[in-house]
Formats: C-alpha cells, structure tokens, sequence
C-alpha cells in the first residue's frame, strides 16, 4: 500500500535524519480530478462524523471532479466504520497508516492524492460551504502558493488554540512571524508546491517525538524558497477541539515549543540562525510578560520545553 512506503526522511543515521530540510516526497499517483481533502485522524470517531458531515454541505462548482482521502493513522475504535457510512454520500477513501505520527498520516495522504489541488482540515473542524470552491478560485489565480484560512472556534469557551480569525488578507514577510502565520487545520495547494520544498517532516508533529510544528516548518521553507505564504480569512473552517482549563492550555504551550525547538535545530545545524531568533525572541516575550504577571510563571516552564525539543529531534527514534 502507498501508506506503507518509506518514510519521507529516508532513514539512516541520526545526523542525516536530523538535519535533512527538505523532506523528499514520491507521488506516484498523478492527477486525475481537481481536488483532493485530506483529513487525519486516530480514534476520533464522533468527531471525524462531524467534519465529515460538514463536507456534505460543501457547494461544488459545476464541472469539479474531487475526492475525500480520510488518512487513519492506527485508529481502533470505529473509525473505519465512520468512513463506510459517508460512501454513498461523499467521494471518500479511507487509507491506513499504521505508524504513528500526524506528519506521517499527512504524507501519506499526499502520496495517495489524486486532486490537482490539495486541502487539509482536521478531524476535528468544520468547513464553510464554500471552503473548496474558495481554494479553487484562489489557487487558480496565482497556482504556486501555500494558502491558510480563517479558523475559528466552534465552542467560544474554548482555549484559543490553533485559531486565526483576524479579517484581513495577509501575506508572510518575515521569518520573524512564522509561529502561528498559517495552521496545519486549514492548508491548501498545488501539487507543485511538495515538488518545491517537499513533504511534511516526519520528525515533527503530533504523535512524533517533537509533538508539534510540521506546519511551522513547512510554512518557513516555502518563505525561504520564495513562495507566497498567504493568509486567506475567505478560507474559512471552525475549530472544535475542546479543549479547556489553564492546565491545559500550558500543556498545548509546551507542546509548541518542544516541536519549534525541534524545528530550529534542524536549521541550526545547517548555519540558519533565524529560526533559534524567532524562539529567543518569543522566550524573552514571555520573560518579560511574567514580570508584569506572575500568576504567568508556568509558562516560562513550558517554554523552556524549547530545549527538549532540540535533543528530543536528535536523538529520540521515530
């Protein structure tokens, strides 16, 4: 099966697995409709219905040919079974990648794609009618670009986590605002755009040992490679994640910064300061913020889990 091919990295020794930038991916399927949505998901039954429920209200422009690829990284509740239920009602597949790790299940949705145009949203999201005819558009005006779109949050009690809702269009111009630009629950582009810069790193991201910030470093290599990263509030999902209470919310901080160290050290190591900046920075923020309010201490603790990612992506297997 194509979920069962290599990992994008290509194995081998620790310093090659550390400090490859551009994760290689093989497409060996090629297009054969407009578009594909690829969604992850691992034991989220309930949740995955919702979001998919969300695409049978999705309005098709005339003429658009487009598939659903549900990737299930090791799900064992009925998951599967989930996936069945929406065959008469979606063009959907479901694709088994048993190997934990979202960068992994992302990748081998991307290998198994049939879609000119790519979009990603999570298991836990829930897409405006118009999400895909809105990526059409956009993509066919200027095709090599990575887009992201407006997220909100679906439960307004909810930590504001993996949220953008700010109305105005923007576009990335700086390293220096590389966290948080663009979120991995509502991507959209080309299939060119993985030829450019490659694949999702597999060394990051929920479920590997980084915990986070395959977005982040996408995001950053196509600014490097010159590519518009583009902020698009028409692109338009709501997030349902539910999570809530400060416990939490500074676990999810520490679990961005393990996956941003991670992330920097690979640049690191190739001579590319600006990632550790963007993190010095970011810490000296926080500094700074705790000393005007001290109930923020446990964040500086959760920041400091930046140094756990830059060993953890070292040396810790996938």
């Amino acid at each position: 099966m194509l979920a069962q091919q290599a990992t994008t990295d290509g194995g081998g020794a620790i310093a090659a697995r550390a400090v490859g930038i551009r994760p290689a991916l093989e497409c060996p399927v090629a297009p054969t409709c407009d578009a594909s949505v690829l969604i992850c998901t691992r034991n989220r039954a309930a949740s995955l219905r919702t979001t998919l429920d969300s695409l049978t209200a999705l309005r098709i422009p005339d003429g658009t040919a487009w598939e659903v690829v549900v990737a299930d990284n090791g799900s064992t509740d009925d998951t599967a079974a989930v996936i069945e239920g929406f065959a008469d009602r979606l063009p959907i597949r479901r694709l088994a990648e048993p190997r934990p790790g979202l960068s992994r299940a992302r990748n081998a949705a991307l290998r198994a794609a049939r879609g000119a145009v790519l979009l990603f949203t999570d298991d836990d999201c829930r897409v405006a009618p118009d999400w895909l005819a809105t990526a059409l558009q956009l993509l066919a005006d200027q095709p090599l670009q990575l887009l992201g779109g407006r997220i909100e949050l679906f439960d307004p009690d909810a930590l504001p986590l993996a949220v953008r809702s700010t109305p105005d269009r923007a576009v990335l111009a700086s390293y220096s605002d590389i966290i948080g630009f663009l979120h991995g629950a509502n991507l959209a582009f080309r299939r060119g755009l993985t030829d450019a810069i490659g694949a999702f790193d597999e060394r990051l991201g929920a479920g590997s040992p980084t915990k986070s910030a395959e977005d982040a470093d996408l995001v950053y290599r196509a600014l490097r490679a010159g590519i518009p990263v583009v902020y698009e509030p028409a692109l338009f999902v709501r997030h349902d994640h539910g999570r809530k209470g400060r416990a939490t919310w500074y676990s999810q901080v520490g679990d961005h910064a393990q996956g941003f160290g991670g992330m920097l050290i690979k640049y690191l190591v190739k001579g590319d300061l600006r990632p550790a900046r963007v993190a010095y920075w970011d810490f000296m923020s926080t500094l700074h913020m705790v000393r005007r309010d001290r109930r923020e201490w446990p964040r500086v603790l959760a920041k400091l889990r930046t140094l756990n990612g830059v060993i953890t992506y070292f040396v810790r297997p996938l």
